[in-house]
């Protein structure tokens, strides 16, 4: 369920089928090269990994439950009946990261 407020949109997109994502707990970005994503938990985990909030974080890519409005690209994904596993575009966490000023090799 998306709303549109500025250009912004809140709440998940859902996936059709479980997408295939690096199964490192911190994938580097050479690792993450060939997927489309990776889990919020990985997201979290490297924000945390490289001393920037995890809440910061989660929150630029939705938030808790999808509540907080964010730029389309940053949309969050789930698949029906595994909500509690997110997944966030890795074009989209790069691009984070780099407005972050978080150095991901």
């Amino acid at each position: 369920m998306a709303n549109q407020f500025d250009g912004r949109v809140a709440g998940y997109i859902e996936l059709s089928e479980y997408p295939d994502f690096p199964s490192q707990k911190f994938p580097t970005k050479a690792e993450c090269a060939g997927y489309k994503y990776i889990s919020m938990k990985q997201l979290c985990a490297l924000a945390e990994h490289h001393d920037h909030s995890l809440h910061a974080a989660c929150d630029a890519f939705g938030g808790n439950k999808g509540r907080i409005a964010v730029q389309p690209d940053r949309q969050a994904r789930y698949i029906a009946g595994h909500q509690t596993k997110k997944f966030v575009l890795v074009s989209s966490v790069e691009k984070y990261f780099r407005e972050a000023g978080i150095d991901w090799k």
